[in-house]
């Protein structure tokens, strides 16, 4: 199961990656990242992501929970679909941009969930300005639902 995850594992958005403390996340492995994607858009997000021990733990767990037994016809269905949805990625807090059809789009997010910040324009597909960024980073900020 680690193998598994060690060979689908990501270097999430590349560029500059430091760790970070943030607010209410005290304690966990979280980075903040700066990156750039295919069309030249930058932004910054915290991210918190499990390494591959972690994970291979989470699935074979969840199944034994979920379905008393690990399987591979249980653990393999698990792990494409984290895949699928996340790439086992979990953003914190900070602005994902997100390729909608050939054009990246901003998407602010909190605890791992697309969230509405006022001043931020969800899916628009431009530069996300300074203060956007700064924005989706602030943990102080109150957040609407979608």
């Amino acid at each position: 199961m680690e193998e598994y995850w060690e060979k689908r594992l990501p270097g999430y958005m590349e560029g500059t990656s430091e760790p970070i403390e943030y607010l209410g996340w005290e304690g966990y492995p979280t980075r903040k990242h700066k990156y750039r994607v295919d069309d030249g858009k930058t932004a910054e997000v915290i991210m918190c992501n499990a390494d591959s021990k972690q994970l291979a733990r989470w699935v074979v767990t969840a199944c034994l929970e979920a379905k008393g037994s690990a399987e591979p016809k249980y653990t393999d269905k698990l792990c494409h679909q984290i895949m699928d949805a996340s790439g086992a990625q979990y953003p914190v807090a900070g602005i994902v941009l997100e390729d909608m059809d050939g054009e990246q789009a901003i998407y602010p997010f909190r605890d791992g969930v697309t969230v509405r910040i006022s001043g931020i324009e969800n899916g628009a597909k431009k530069q996300p300005t300074e203060e956007e960024i700064t924005l989706a980073l602030d943990p102080r900020l109150h957040l609407y639902g979608l």
